[in-house]
């Protein structure tokens, strides 16, 4: 979300797609070539996604050097923890929300493991990841138009956003 609002979509692409698929590959082929089990696999795998954290973390902070966060973001301007536990009520929706879409994105797998053999459980990955790939156009079109909005409403340019909208919508 921050190379979004930042519109840096080469940082998301490198965070999202080359660090984190690339690390995930290499956990894959050192088991492979290993030959571990598949719990030492978990493990290189969660640790893949740690380390990705990790070094999204580090290009953040080295693009976001010179932004004063305790501007930016709230949490910085306060010890107190009335402010804190606000800020939480008000992100605890969007942080269910997120993990609810994970698991429901894991859950179809799950079902089809659990109702039928391994094979259709690959079938069925395959046509789902072709299926999730027209999404890219609208995931290409939602990175670009919502910083545009964002800073819209940052101007007060409310009849802006709503004109857009209804010319959008129809």
């Amino acid at each position: 979300a921050i190379f979004r609002g930042h519109k840096d979509a080469i940082g998301r692409t490198v965070v999202r797609d080359i660090i984190n698929k690339g690390l995930i590959l290499l956990s894959v082929i050192i088991s492979v070539y290993l030959g571990i089990t598949i719990e030492y696999l978990s493990y290189l795998w969660i640790s893949s996604i740690i380390l990705t954290s990790i070094i999204s973390v580090m290009l953040l902070s080295y693009k976001l050097e010179n932004i004063n966060l305790k501007r930016v973001i709230p949490i910085y301007q306060t010890r107190d923890m009335a402010t804190i536990i606000s800020i939480v009520k008000f992100s605890l929706p969007l942080m269910i929300a997120g993990v609810s879409t994970r698991l429901l994105g894991m859950a179809d797998n799950i079902f089809v493991g659990v109702l039928l053999d391994t094979k259709w459980v690959g079938l069925y990955d395959s046509a789902f990841l072709l299926g999730s790939s027209l999404q890219m156009i609208n995931a290409a079109f939602g990175f670009i138009i919502l910083p545009y909005i964002s800073n819209l409403d940052a101007e007060n340019e409310h009849n802006t956003i709503k004109n857009l909208y209804l010319s959008s919508s129809k």
